[in-house]
C-alpha cells in the first residue's frame, strides 16, 4: 500500500471513529460531553489533513511502501495487555508511568540508550501530571486505584 492510500484511508477511518463517538456523546449532558466533543473535533481535523494530504501527494509509486515490523507489533501489544491488567492491581497513575516511560523508550528512534530513557522519563512525568491535573484536580473524576496509587 503506498503512503497515498495509507494517509487517505487513515483520514476516513479518523473521521469515522469520530462520528462514531459523535453519536454515543449524543446520550451524555452537555457539560459531560464537552471533552469527548473537543476530541472529536481535532480527530475530524486530523482526518480532514490526512485525506488533503494523501490526495495531494503526487507520488503513487510502489517504492512509498512501508515495511511492518511484527515483532515490535508484538511487543507493544503485550505491553498493552499487561498496562491493562496493572491498572486495576497497580493503580492507574503508576502504571501509567510505568508504560509511557518503557514503552516511549522502547519506540526510541535513538534506540535503548541512556539518553532516550531520560527524554522517555520526562515525556512520561509530563503526561501523567497533565492527566493527574486534569482529571484528578480540575474535573475530580477518579481513575482506578491500586495498591499504589
Amino acid at each position: 500500500m503506498t503512503n497515498k492510500v495509507a494517509d487517505i484511508l487513515t483520514g476516513l477511518v479518523s473521521i469515522l471513529v469520530a462520528l462514531a463517538f459523535y453519536v454515543q456523546g449524543t446520550e451524555l449532558a452537555f457539560e459531560s460531553n464537552i471533552y469527548p466533543m473537543t476530541m472529536e473535533i481535532f480527530l475530524v481535523i486530523t482526518g480532514i489533513y490526512m485525506i488533503v494530504r494523501g490526495v495531494r501527494d503526487n507520488s503513487g509509486e510502489a517504492k512509498d511502501k512501508t515495511d511492518i515490523n511484527y515483532t515490535r507489533g508484538a511487543v507493544i501489544v503485550v505491553a498493552t495487555a499487561l498496562y491493562l491488567i496493572g491498572i486495576k492491581f497497580i493503580g492507574f497513575y503508576v502504571t501509567s508511568f510505568a508504560f509511557l516511560v518503557l514503552v516511549s523508550w522502547y519506540l526510541s528512534d535513538k534506540g535503548l540508550t541512556i539518553k532516550s530513557l531520560g527524554v522517555s522519563t520526562v515525556f512520561a512525568v509530563i503526561l501523567i501530571a497533565a492527566v493527574y491535573g486534569t482529571f484528578s484536580l480540575f474535573l475530580d473524576v477518579p481513575t482506578p486505584a491500586g495498591i499504589l496509587f
